[in-house]
């Protein structure tokens, strides 16, 4: 059998579309667990930014601390309404991103000028329905895709696009929409296996579409209900013992599957269907201390990603044989910091500042780290006590000053020093030296 663990490496695809499916269900129990959740931005096609852009006379450091300011959730409101007006649409596009930015600045931001401040209005939660229904009908094909992907959107805004080539599928998928509708598309599906998929992954589908469509005569149906995070538990159990190994596949990857069915599928004839339950978060911490002695590097791996792996299995999985299996255990946020008899190595000193285990004392020693790859782990981990920020601020290393700007756990006053509105306007920066 090829090697399971391959499926986290590009390279490394089960051959079918299925294949491909759990590739990238082990690539997104990957980003949930090691990756930080920064996506990168879609820009191009028709949305043109706005002309100002290439007029903006400040520094490019000053606006990059400026957004990461704009981004960080602990950010007072009087600093986030001053950013609003910025004159870099850059900084207005990430404080609209800010999750906790009030319905009434989204209100005003919803008719910016610029086509990526708009798209992050879209996304935003906090964005009132009279905005939505507006940015409905924006000539950026992304900013409508936004709008179709957003959960708060109004049923009647995501009813309307279904009629848009572009975007019906995200319209469909879309949890807010409504369970009538759902059930409509459903009954003009019946030669339409994508369009039943896509009812399958809706979080919001009611239990009697889910209860049907579990028993589709396709498997890739059957697989979509299973990796519905919604799905009853009853559903959920029934297709963990589905006769086709790809739904049980999918089924075990489920994280709210019970102990007890997980228990079996470790079992289970099929290696990849193993493979996902030992990653499966549910997994309880003393089958996967038994599981880390298993023979398979596959097994083993997946133990080295549960994050609910004990520290000191971790710790010994970080030595293991295999080197993928090292790698994964390495990137775990559970593994235990690395001693300090180590503390010559950078990357034994970055184990340690990243950590949100590390204890004060080595934190406070690494913020005067001599490498700055060092201070910025420091400077960015969020259990990191709130006199280190301060210091760390005035670092002559913008990418440390840029990870305390982002770090929710900086102070106000800091955070109000790095956007450069200690003196007034957010338009009133003197030019500094880079």
């Amino acid at each position: 059998m090829t090697n399971a663990l391959s499926l986290l490496l590009p390279g490394g695809i089960r051959g079918g579309f299925w294949g491909r499916r759990l590739c990238l269900a082990l690539v997104s129990i990957a980003a949930i667990l090691f990756v930080a959740p920064a996506l990168a931005r879609e820009g191009k096609q028709d949305c043109a930014r706005t002309p100002e852009y290439a007029g903006v006379a400040a520094p490019e450091y000053v606006t990059k601390l400026r957004r990461s300011v704009a981004e960080n959730p602990n950010t007072p409101l009087k600093i986030l309404e001053k950013l609003a007006d910025d004159e870099n649409p850059d900084v207005r596009w990430s404080v609209a991103e800010n999750v906790n930015m009030p319905p009434e600045i989204l209100e005003k931001l919803a008719d910016d000028e610029d086509w990526l401040v708009r798209r992050s209005v879209a996304e935003n939660a906090n964005t009132p329905p009279q905005a939505m229904e507006r940015l409905a009908d924006d000539e950026c094909q992304y900013v409508r895709r936004f709008v179709a992907r957003n959960p708060h959107a109004p049923p009647s805004v995501l009813e309307r696009l279904l009629d848009d080539e572009d975007l019906w599928v995200d319209a469909v998928k879309n949890p807010n929409m409504p369970p009538e509708i759902l059930a409509r598309l459903m009954d003009d599906a019946a030669d339409d296996i994508m369009m039943r998929c896509l009812v399958a992954q809706n979080l919001g589908a009611p239990m009697e579409i889910l209860e049907k469509l579990a028993d589709d005569e396709d498997f890739g149906v059957r697989s979509c209900v299973a990796a519905n995070l919604s799905l009853p538990l009853e559903i959920l159990a029934r297709l963990a013992g589905d006769t086709e190994g790809r739904v049980r596949e999918t089924a075990a990857g489920n994280p709210n599957i019970p102990p007890e069915i997980l228990e079996r599928l470790i079992s289970d004839t099929d290696g990849y269907v193993r493979l996902m339950a030992v990653a499966n978060p549910n997994r309880p911490p003393e089958i996967l201390k038994r599981l880390a002695d298993s023979t398979d590097e596959n097994i083993r791996g997946g133990v080295a990603a549960n994050p609910n792996t004990p520290p000191e299995i971790l710790a010994r999985l970080t030595g293991d044989a295999n080197e993928i299996v090292r790698l994964i255990a390495v990137k775990n946020p559970g593994t235990p910091p690395i001693l300090a008899d180590a503390d010559d190595e950078v990357r034994a000193r970055f184990g340690m500042a990243v950590n949100p285990g590390a204890a004060r004392e080595i934190l406070e020693k690494l913020a005067d780290d001599k490498d700055f790859r060092v201070r910025c782990a420091v400077a960015g981990n969020p259990h990191t006590p709130p006199e280190i920020p301060k210091k760390l601020a005035d670092d002559e290393e913008f990418w440390v000053r840029r990870n305390v700007a982002e770090n929710p756990s900086t102070p106000p006053e800091i955070l109000e020093r790095l956007a450069g509105l200690e003196n007034g306007d957010a338009n009133d920066l003197s030019e500094e030296e880079e």
